[in-house]
């Protein structure tokens, strides 16, 4: 997959500092604005149609580092334009929660994927 956002630009573009984010994760992703955020590696990717659209949804099921299963609604699949997703991709997504079937899914509103960035003044310690 080719980067769409990286964490940088997209903690820029929320207006999130790192302890900002440090906390929002804390909070199991919810931050005030009612945008829930999650992290995760991609074990299934699908493209469904959801009740009430015309065209199908590119669905994908998270795997978070606390070994929580989420799902995660990109919205309409032809419109991703060359947005590729594999599985075993990390994957940044900020969206709205909501339910599908009775099912919780994160509708995405950002999406990307995450890149190690080799931070200068960070030590392995």
């Amino acid at each position: 997959m080719k980067p769409i956002i990286s964490s940088i630009l997209l903690a820029s573009s929320l207006g999130l500092t790192a302890p900002a984010l440090a906390d929002d994760m804390a909070k199991d992703g919810q931050n005030k604005t009612g945008f829930r955020s999650v992290i995760g590696q991609v074990v299934d990717s699908r493209d469904l149609t959801i009740k009430g659209s015309q065209n199908k949804h590119r669905l994908l099921k998270l795997e978070t580092p606390q070994g929580k299963r989420v799902v995660v609604n990109l919205g309409d699949a032809t419109k991703l334009g060359q947005m590729q997703i594999a599985k075993g991709d990390r994957i940044y997504a900020v969206g709205k929660s909501a339910r599908i079937g009775g099912k919780p899914v994160i509708f995405a509103r950002y999406a990307g994927e995450l890149n190690p960035v080799g931070a200068t003044g960070m030590s392995k310690q």
